[in-house]
């Protein structure tokens, strides 16, 4: 007999290298060809694009989520989830951070972890003033 935990741990990593094996073999379809034409992505590709360049917001999105949803000491969910309420849950919580990428994306900004990773990095952005003034190097 297999209790969904060997099966978790069996088909969890396979599972989860063919998953992004057949994002990415999607995702190349839309590269630039030799003559230079690409096709139009579609929705789902782009987001799918959108989150992994905003896959340290979407992280700690899920994170939040979980933490608020799943312990005991908060609002204890975790306790009353079986599997398939659970795995529903997560995938839940995925959408809704694919959505909110995608949305991101679409208004032109990076997502707020990268925005604020860049600034603590980098420092703050020059204003335009400030970058006319400043002699080059």
């Amino acid at each position: 007999l297999w209790s969904p935990m060997a099966l978790s741990l069996i088909t969890g990593m396979p599972g989860g290298l063919a998953t992004i094996a057949l994002i990415t073999l999607a995702c190349r379809r839309f590269r630039p060809g030799p003559d230079g034409t690409t096709r139009p992505m579609p929705v789902p590709v782009r987001m799918l694009q959108a989150l992994g360049q905003r896959s340290l917001s979407g992280y700690l999105f899920q994170s939040v989520v979980f933490f608020v949803l799943l312990p005991s000491y908060t609002l204890g969910l975790a306790q009353h989830l079986g599997i398939a309420t659970g795995s529903l849950l997560g995938f839940g919580v995925w959408v809704v951070s694919l959505i909110g990428a995608w949305l991101v994306a679409r208004a032109g900004e990076r997502g707020p972890a990268e925005t604020l990773h860049r600034r603590l990095v980098y420092g703050p952005r020059p204003r335009p003033a400030d970058a006319a003034a400043t002699p080059p190097h």
